[in-house]
């Protein structure tokens, strides 16, 4: 018999809840359990995945963004959005699209003509570089051609350009804001014209704190960011006086919660084995299982973890030398 060809096996949320409890001892093949053990079940396996953030596990919620600092801000909220309007404008890379006025704007324009409107479509947050202002940002009302129709973001009031730009000018979109990022690992000043990319200096809340002029307007060169509990403040240094520059950077999100039975789980097969074992072992503890079957579900979680977490972390070459 041939073989499948096939290597997409996964399970959505209520499948692996259901393994984890034939684990247990609390379900049988064939066998249901009351709704609240399964609520139970669905709480617990989302503290599971909140518990595997801060243990380590990150190699599947590892992301690139980039930012399009506002003018002069220092601190921008990702991804905090206000009656439709975001706080700051940020996006996945993958989502990340890039264009050209082909056509000046002037003050008042409620259209702007792009060198490939094709990109867009409607409902896109399109942001329009302006020399001494940096981005104005509107969302697509519709495309007909190389021209772009806009609205105000959050409403579909047709839009009034505030300040010109020239032809030539950069113009960026994407569909989606980006998420909240639980840690950004490493960030780089991206020059949107000549596609070049300048590290900045990560900088920890003591360091950031102790410089004098944070509102200073030049090109970024240090970050700083503070994670809260539903969004991420991010501060640059200087801040932005150039919309020719972005802020690319990666980052640690958060997985995804079970909010559903039917929802899929947010990482790949490798993960499930220790995911299962993980919520057993502390669905025994609250459902006070036979202490015998705990004891093995505490040794497998744990094997099993860090098995996980070592195949999640990747690996580096390590080079040995002599000290002299």
């Amino acid at each position: 018999m041939p073989t499948s060809n096939s290597t997409n096996f996964s399970m959505n949320g209520t499948a692996l809840m259901d393994s984890a409890l034939m684990l247990t001892g609390m379900k049988g093949i064939g066998q249901t359990v009351e709704a609240e053990v399964m609520n139970v079940t669905r709480e617990n396996l989302n503290i599971t995945i909140r518990h595997w953030e801060t243990a380590g596990v990150r190699l599947w919620g590892i992301e690139r963004g980039i930012l399009f600092p506002n003018f002069g801000v220092a601190m921008h909220k990702l991804p905090v959005v206000t009656n439709g309007v975001p706080d700051c404008y940020a996006c996945l890379e993958s989502d990340f699209r890039q264009n050209t006025l082909s056509v000046a704007v002037a003050v008042g324009a409620s259209s702007v003509t792009l060198s490939n409107a094709v990109e867009y479509v409607a409902g896109d947050y399109i942001g329009i570089g302006s020399t001494a202002n940096g981005f104005m940002w509107f969302t697509v009302a519709s495309v007909v051609g190389q021209v772009v129709n806009l609205y105000d973001v959050g409403t579909t009031n047709v839009a009034s350009v505030p300040y010109a730009a020239i032809e030539g000018a950069v113009v960026v979109g994407f569909t989606t804001l980006a998420w909240m990022p639980l840690r950004i690992i490493e960030a780089r000043r991206h020059d949107l014209t000549a596609n070049i990319d300048i590290q900045l200096t990560m900088l920890g809340k003591f360091d950031y704190e102790r410089i004098p002029n944070k509102p200073m307007q030049s090109l970024p060169l240090q970050l700083y960011h503070q994670p809260v509990i539903s969004f991420t403040n991010i501060f640059l240094w200087p801040t932005a006086q150039d919309a020719q520059y972005a802020v690319s950077y990666s980052f640690e999100r958060r997985y995804q919660d079970v909010d559903n039975g039917i929802d899929d789980l947010d990482f790949p097969p490798e993960a499930y084995e220790a995911l299962r074992h993980s919520l057993a072992a502390r669905l025994g503890r609250i459902f006070r299982i036979d202490m015998q079957r705990q004891q093995y579900l505490d040794a497998a979680s744990s094997e099993y973890f860090q098995q996980m977490k070592n195949y999640s972390a990747g690996s580096a070459s390590v080079t040995f030398g002599t000290y002299w």
